[in-house]
């Protein structure tokens, strides 16, 4: 009989072992059409299905999306009065969605390979539908009036807002998202027009991924989008600004009414994807709050019981965000709780890891890379992901490699300025 280490070891190989050998050569295939629209396969023939991803470079950190609701505008194009767009994915038994995010808009579809014809044309009628549901528009705008009123008891909002008030200037849109009290348009004319500019923006891209070949992509993809713009709009970039030092000084407590519990986030400015540093910030992360026994989780939970959570994570893409650890203790507990949490990372900045961390850690990543790569829309996906951000093909498995070669004595010298506690601020969410 295999053991359980022995399973998922195979587990792990098997995975790798099918994707590499379902498609192409190449994981990934690319090309571009005659408008410059780029276009990515992902070919895997073990099932007759197909996923399908349009990216368009317009996000809701732009001004001009922000300013013109285009992330309503994504999302109503799917919703005609009679919900005759629905019906149709339906009787396809497709997966539909339309949004946007921060920094992209997506559509993307499932569906079988035999319906990909009348679920594309489908994806065309959604693009073109003018006819958005009202009713729709006003319910979102009444839900939106009272999210807002709600959200001021949300916990995770509020240490959330709290941190990028730390952080962020007010005009930054990573605040601005968060804090706004504007409500969603309900000027459907507008919002078609709005659609219209999103899909025609230059530099967008078509991601197949499943059960296709080059031959049949071409040939099903070159009429799929409306011509590009000449001219697009001005503000599409998002205009950060430079992330704000913290430290001890900036200490607060927000508080929320009849809360049983405090909750902690220990936060500083985050280190980038892009930066040299990442690989060791991966490995140093793992060890202080990435796991169930991490030294976090050890200290809160498994010695002292204050918690039944304690972790740590946050990272930038292209910008800065935030970093932090966070638990969650009883009212009765907090000082205890509060002198752990920067017991343990002073420790940690004092005294680094040990290898038995390191080569744990090390595996725990290694480990994890083949179940991000274990279907085609997986792997489409993070190259769609990669090529927005400019980021080089595999980074998290290069990030992997890079980590494996960094020394005991490297991690440690990252660890030691980078987890300066002199850089974190305390926020306590607390009873009012």
């Amino acid at each position: 009989m295999r053991t359980s280490q022995q399973s998922w070891i195979l587990a792990a190989f098997l995975a790798v072992f099918l994707v590499r050998v379902a498609g192409a050569d190449e994981p990934v295939q690319s090309w571009s059409l005659e408008d410059g629209t780029e276009v990515l396969l992902v070919e895997d023939h073990r099932a007759p299905m197909v996923s399908v991803r349009l990216y368009f470079p317009a996000g809701t950190h732009g001004d001009w999306a922000w300013e013109n609701h285009a992330g309503t505008a994504m999302r109503i194009q799917t919703m005609d009065p009679d919900g005759l767009l629905h019906a149709r994915a339906d009787e396809l038994a497709a997966d539909v969605g339309s949004g946007m995010s921060g920094l992209w808009a997506e559509m993307n579809a499932r569906c079988r390979k035999e319906d990909l014809p009348a679920v594309l044309g489908l994806l065309q009628d959604t693009m073109a539908n003018r006819d958005f549901d009202r009713t729709e528009l006003r319910r979102w705008r009444r839900s939106s009036k009272a999210y807002r009123s709600s959200r001021e008891k949300n916990i995770s909002y509020c240490g959330r807002r709290a941190t990028y008030r730390l952080l962020f200037d007010g005009d930054d849109p990573r605040l601005r998202e968060l804090v706004s009290q504007r409500l969603p348009s309900t000027d459907a004319a507008m919002l078609a027009q709005v659609r219209d500019t999103v899909i025609r923006l230059p530099g967008r891209r078509i991601g197949f991924a499943g059960d296709l070949t080059r031959a049949e992509v071409e040939a099903l993809v070159a009429e799929l989008l409306p011509p590009p713009l000449d001219q697009p709009p001005e503000g599409l970039a998002p205009a950060y600004k430079e992330v704000n030092s913290v430290g001890p000084a900036h200490d607060s407590e927000v508080t929320i009414p009849r809360l049983t519990q405090v909750y902690f986030a220990f936060v500083r400015d985050s280190i980038r994807m892009q930066d040299d540093d990442f690989p060791a910030f991966l490995v140093a992360n793992h060890v202080l709050g990435g796991h169930f026994y991490s030294r976090l989780s050890v200290a809160l939970r498994h010695e002292g019981g204050e918690t039944y959570g304690a972790g740590s994570g946050g990272y930038g893409i292209r910008t800065k965000s935030y970093y932090g650890l966070t638990t969650y203790t009883h009212t009765a507990n907090v000082d205890v709780a509060d002198t752990k949490l920067r017991d343990v990372l002073h420790t940690m900045r004092q005294d680094g890891i040990t290898e038995e961390e390191r080569v744990a850690a090390l595996a725990n990543l290694r480990g994890r890379l083949p179940f991000s790569q274990q279907s085609p829309d997986q792997i489409l996906a993070a190259a769609l992901f990669e090529r927005h951000y400019g980021l080089s093909a595999g980074i998290e498995a290069q990030n992997v490699i890079r980590a494996e070669a960094l020394t005991l004595e490297e991690l440690n010298t990252f660890i030691r300025e980078f987890f300066d506690p002199s850089l974190f601020t305390m926020i306590h969410i607390a009873p009012e």
